[in-house]
């Protein structure tokens, strides 16, 4: 959801994950990102929400002609 005018975004998110000693269950990021469900957040931010060590790349839907692509890397720490 837009956090300026409450709208609903739509996004296509990429998650590119190499496990490590521990290993992230495919059903975690599902109800993780289910949580910023009616959550007012920029692309950016969520991008940098969803985790680390991992690249995350989200491509905004078409609103108003435009298209919003965001990519975040996270490193181990």
């Amino acid at each position: 959801m837009s956090p300026v005018t409450d709208q609903p975004d739509f996004y296509t998110i990429d998650i590119e994950y190499v496990p490590g000693p521990c290993c992230i269950e495919t059903k975690s990021p599902k109800l993780y990102l289910r949580t910023f469900d009616n959550r007012g957040v920029f692309a950016e931010h969520l991008a940098e929400a969803v985790g680390v060590p991992v690249t995350v790349g989200l491509a905004q839907q078409v609103r108003g002609g435009l298209v919003t692509t965001v990519t975040a890397t996270g490193t181990p720490s």
